[in-house]
């Protein structure tokens, strides 16, 4: 099925021969490119380009639409990344990171219904949308796509940490990504230090050098991301 279709085949021979997971023989057939990655990335690679694909035909308000797919793959790529620091499963901690704000993609399809009637999608108009209704559109979401309990779990409840009780550690993890790329994206070099205090970090445990450790780990992958 995979082979079928050209873009998914040539992203999953680049993830394949990424620096996340390529060794010293290069990867150039489809059945060896998903032995190496394995059916766990294999999973997030499919969402990845499901999810965007959905994102980037959405034409009313396509500059929106791009930059919460570019946020979205972005607190993947460091959600996997930072995950083995912190204890967990890294192909698990890139669905966490990819589809915690897959309320937006509902809600954008509602806003581009406005856009079309004619109404003026202001930034701010956005922002408060996306504030107040992205984690109540992503748990009508996750419910309707049947996610895992867990990925269900943070779609629902990810920035107030205390009110996840199901899957607090999960959230934790998807809300540093997130504040990660936050600060990377607006050149904040004095937040992103500043996320050493996060109580994320509380959430999961992570000691002064841990944290440090975690940083270092995100500033990589900030600087090679993965094909994905």
């Amino acid at each position: 099925m995979i082979s079928k279709d050209p873009l998914l085949t040539s992203e999953l021979l680049r993830l394949a021969n990424s620096a996340l997971y390529s060794g010293s023989i290069p990867i150039q057939s489809l059945h060896d490119a998903l032995m190496r990655v394995g059916l766990r990335a294999l999973r997030g690679l499919i969402f990845s380009a499901s999810l965007r694909g959905t994102l980037l035909k959405e034409s009313v308000s396509s500059e929106y639409a791009a930059e919460v797919w570019r946020q979205s793959a972005s607190v993947a790529n460091l959600a996997r990344a930072i995950a083995p620091r912190l204890g967990q499963d890294a192909e698990h901690a890139y669905l966490l990171g990819l589809l915690q704000d897959i309320g937006k993609v509902a809600l954008l399809a509602l806003l581009g219904e406005e856009g079309r009637r004619g109404n003026d999608l202001t930034t701010a108009l956005v922002g408060q949308v996306f504030h107040a209704l992205h984690e109540k559109a992503g748990a009508a979401m996750a419910a309707a796509w049947k996610l895992p309990e867990a990925v269900a779990s943070v779609v629902a409840c990810h920035h107030d940490l205390a009110a996840n009780r199901d899957h607090p550690r999960e959230a934790a993890l998807a809300l540093l990504a997130h504040q990660i790329d936050l600060y990377a994206s607006l050149g904040d070099a004095a937040g992103f230090e500043a996320l050493r205090a996060h109580p994320a970090f509380d959430v999961l445990g992570a000691d002064h050098a841990l944290r440090s450790a975690t940083l270092e780990a995100a500033r990589e992958a900030l600087a090679h991301p993965a094909a994905a």
